[in-house]
């Protein structure tokens, strides 16, 4: 599989697992494959109950979204490794409520692209 096509697949997982966790579908994504790492940056639509009780129960709805990125990355693990045939190393998210961005960072045991070797240094 082409890059690009690597890269719709992962958009077109990542907004099915989004629709089935917050019940949305997603604005706009974009997808950036380095070697072993997927980054993704997406706008995503909050969710109406969060969104009724985000000014006065902060606390409450940060909770709320901590949870639903939990599932959200189990999910996406599973979708990624079924359905890519990859092994998910770790998968980092967060996202800002205020902004309805979302920014998620995959790592993966295999390198997922030609580009030239990490720059950074591994210690162990």
């Amino acid at each position: 599989m082409n890059t690009g096509d690597l890269k719709q697949e992962i958009m077109r997982l990542n907004n099915r697992v989004n629709q089935a966790v917050f019940g949305n579908g997603l604005r706009w994504q974009k997808v950036d494959i380095l070697g072993n790492k997927i980054v993704i940056v997406a706008e995503n639509m909050r969710a109406r109950p969060l969104a009724a009780i985000d000014d006065r129960e902060a606390f409450v709805t940060r909770l709320v979204d901590v949870a639903l990125l939990n599932e959200f990355k189990s999910r996406l693990r599973q979708e990624l490794q079924e359905g890519l045939g990859v092994t998910v190393r770790s998968i980092l998210k967060d996202y800002d409520p205020k902004q309805q961005v979302a920014g998620t960072i995959v790592l993966t045991e295999e390198k997922l692209d030609d580009s030239v070797g990490d720059a950074g240094v591994r210690q162990e």
